[in-house]
């Protein structure tokens, strides 16, 4: 068992999808400001009345990092003053060292936010949609919105989907040094989760569709970006974002690593019981290495197999 960190956030995703595939009168899409009460914009500018779950997911919800770096901070709080807080590198990189062992792995420049929220006119603040930015701050805001929704927390969700999948040693965990909760997994419970990405059995067809695309390709981007060619979907990088291959992976911090090809049906969970060497960092991006080292030549000698094959 080890802490997968971020490499939760494509189970996390689809657990979310799962719940609101069971809503009424609302999708991804639908607008937040419609269901939750304390949503609330008065100026037509203002972008953040057109912010939809599909936005928190994809991280293209405009919202950035809390200038104040508060782990605590809550949904309503960082609506009220954290929009277009694009500071690069986003201040969660700098917590610990990490390898940039390809030189492939981006941070951002060292600047400031060219928006200030307050200051910056309504007009000229990104709209949702048109700007990434990687941060735990969308995961606070879909974890409200799906309370709403639902009536459970994130964590709860998350925990019923792995339970139902049959992911026995999946569970949340409070680890007060990394910020609060953090999911613990292994690399079986995570290849059960892809095997089910696979079969695409829980997930209405529509939502699927979403859940698999780039929602990136008409946004800018700001700090974080796993490669340069990557896209975001939900949850998850997508490594073909304008077509030609349906790959998904969820990079965690200490080097977690799901991956899913949803067109061979190949999929694999890379675990690091050492994700920090003293040394060097976190191991993040030795971990995407891995899988551009090993999975190509893999696939291809696999060839074009239509079975379910667990590395």
């Amino acid at each position: 068992e080890v802490v997968v960190a971020s490499a939760s956030k494509m189970l996390s995703a689809a657990a979310i999808l799962w719940e609101v595939d069971k809503a009424q009168n609302i999708t991804t899409a639908t607008p937040v400001s419609e269901y939750l009460p304390w949503w609330k914009t008065t100026d037509p500018q203002d972008p953040r009345h057109g912010v939809s779950l599909e936005h928190m997911l994809s991280q293209t919800d405009g919202f950035g990092q809390s200038p104040t770096f508060n782990f605590s901070e809550d949904a309503p709080a960082i609506f009220e003053k954290d929009y277009a807080s694009l500071t690069t590198p986003p201040k969660i990189f700098t917590i610990l060292p990490t390898e940039n062992y390809t030189g492939k792995m981006t941070f951002g420049p060292n600047r400031s936010s060219p928006f200030t929220w307050g200051r910056t006119p309504m007009a000229e603040l990104p709209k949702p949609g048109k700007v990434f930015y990687y941060e735990e701050t969308h995961w606070r805001l879909a974890a409200a919105a799906i309370q709403q929704i639902s009536g459970k927390s994130l964590d709860d969700v998350t925990a019923n989907l792995a339970s139902a999948f049959g992911m026995k040693h999946s569970y949340p965990k409070n680890i007060p040094s990394l910020g609060g909760p953090e999911w613990i997994s292994t690399a079986q419970d995570l290849e059960i989760f892809l095997k089910r990405l696979v079969k695409k059995d829980f997930l209405k067809p529509e939502t699927q569709a979403s859940f698999e695309k780039s929602h990136t390709n008409e946004a800018e981007w700001y700090g974080f970006r796993a490669r340069p060619e990557w896209g975001y979907a939900m949850g998850s990088w997508s490594h073909c974002p304008h077509g030609g291959c349906t790959q998904l992976s969820s990079i965690g911090l200490f080097g977690t690593f799901p991956f899913v090809d949803l067109q061979s049906g190949l999929y694999f969970a890379l675990v690091r019981p050492a994700g920090l060497d003293p040394k060097k960092g976190v191991l993040m991006d030795r971990s995407v290495a891995f899988w551009e080292e090993a999975y190509h030549p893999f696939a291809a000698a696999v060839g074009d197999s239509e079975s379910i094959i667990q590395i």
